[in-house]
C-alpha cells in the first residue's frame, strides 16, 4: 500500500518523509501507526509521539537528547528525563498540542483513549 504517495523505498520511514514533504502532519495522517519520531530538517529538529510507543527528552547544555526509554537517558547519565505527552510537538523552544488525544485512535478502532500511553 502506498498510502497516496510514490515511494522510493519500503521503508516505513519514508511515509513519514513523504507526508511532511506534503505538508500533512504524520501524526493526523497514520493514527494506525505506532510512533514515536524525531525529525531534522532545515528548520530544526522536532519530535513527537503518538500513545502506542514512549519517547523521552532531557535538556543537555549543547541541545537535547532525545530516546526511547527513561533507561537510556540515565544509562547516558542523564538526569530527570521528560516523557514526551501524545500528540504534542516538541522542539528546543518548547512544545505545542497538534492533535487531540482522541485524534490519534483510528476511526472505527475498538482501542479506547485509556490505552493509550498517558504522560
Amino acid at each position: 500500500v502506498d498510502h497516496g504517495y510514490e515511494l522510493s523505498t519500503s521503508n516505513d520511514s519514508e511515509l513519514l518523509y513523504q507526508a511532511r514533504y506534503a505538508g500533512r502532519e504524520p501524526l493526523k495522517e497514520y493514527p494506525e501507526a505506532s510512533m514515536a519520531v524525531a525529525e531534522l530538517s532545515v528548520d530544526g529538529i522536532r519530535w513527537y509521539r503518538n500513545g502506542k510507543r514512549p519517547l523521552y527528552h532531557v535538556r543537555v547544555s549543547n541541545g537535547v537528547f532525545i530516546c526511547s526509554t527513561a533507561d537510556i537517558a540515565y544509562r547516558a547519565g542523564l538526569k530527570k528525563p521528560q516523557r514526551c505527552k501524545p500528540g504534542r510537538i516538541y522542539t528546543p523552544k518548547g512544545s505545542a498540542p497538534l492533535c487531540r488525544r482522541n485524534e490519534l485512535i483510528p476511526k472505527g478502532s475498538n482501542v479506547r483513549l485509556s490505552e493509550l500511553a498517558t504522560p
